[in-house]
């Protein structure tokens, strides 16, 4: 994968609870694999690693960096750009899924129009209590 762009997926949590497993999962099982996650834990008052996968190889694509403070999620944002060793950046939300191939798509986009700076997909609203 040494030849592929690095995607960076850039998360900031507070108090995730179980909905950080099924996002983790939804990134860590994109058809395109050459991707890092960075988690800020922004100050929550669980302990998060409990959502994360125990595969040690897909762990190891885990990066996780805790605060102090609760700043928010945005200008968390700017820590994890800070920390990522990116061609590109993809950014989750810790309630999100994402569909396999949602990255695959966009770095064929991203490669075959390099005028292009980002793209983005269309959403699919899903309420828990629907």
């Amino acid at each position: 994968m040494q030849n592929k762009p690095l995607i960076s997926i850039l998360i900031v949590v507070y108090n995730p609870w179980e909905y950080l497993r099924n996002t983790l999962a939804s990134c860590l099982d994109q058809t395109y694999q050459n991707t890092e996650i960075l988690i800020l834990d922004n100050n929550s008052s669980e302990d998060i690693s409990q959502y994360f996968p125990t595969d040690s190889e897909q762990l190891i694509k885990i990066k996780l960096i805790k605060s102090t403070e609760n700043l928010g999620p945005y200008r968390w944002l700017n820590k994890l750009l800070d920390e990522a060793w990116w061609s590109y950046i993809a950014i989750q939300d810790h309630d999100d899924i994402w569909h396999p191939e949602k990255l695959q798509k966009h770095i064929d986009f991203l490669e075959a129009h390099p005028k292009y700076i980002g793209c983005w997909t269309n959403t699919i609203m899903y309420y828990e209590a629907d």
